[in-house]
């Protein structure tokens, strides 16, 4: 497939930003003309992935048909409030709420 070589390199960015911290931001935002920018604690991570395909699959994984978490995924779109991060996502630390101001329009 031709997505592999973004999902390679997608793969990497989150291998490199495993320990996000409470207030940290990972933002994956499509600018049309330009692709999928992501931008990790105010720094974006190298080149925009062009491909709308991709931008699509990556977004699914959260907000798809089949999301990882559909609790997750409620929160975004701001179905529930106050959902809480479990454990196993947070590396050890104490779960941290998560903050949907905001992500209505989503």
């Amino acid at each position: 497939s031709k997505l592999i070589p973004s999902v390679l390199r997608m793969s990497q960015i989150f291998s490199d930003n495993k320990n996000m911290q409470a207030g940290d931001q990972f933002m994956i935002d499509w600018i049309p003309g330009t692709g999928a920018v992501i931008t990790v604690k105010g720094q974006a991570q190298g080149e925009p992935f062009k491909e709308p395909a991709f931008f699509q699959a990556l977004l699914s994984i959260w907000l798809g048909e089949h999301p990882a978490a559909c609790k997750l995924k409620e929160a975004l779109l701001g179905q529930v409030n106050n959902y809480k991060i479990q454990p196993d996502f947070t590396a050890g630390r104490k779960p941290q709420s998560l903050d949907t101001t905001g992500w209505s329009h989503l």
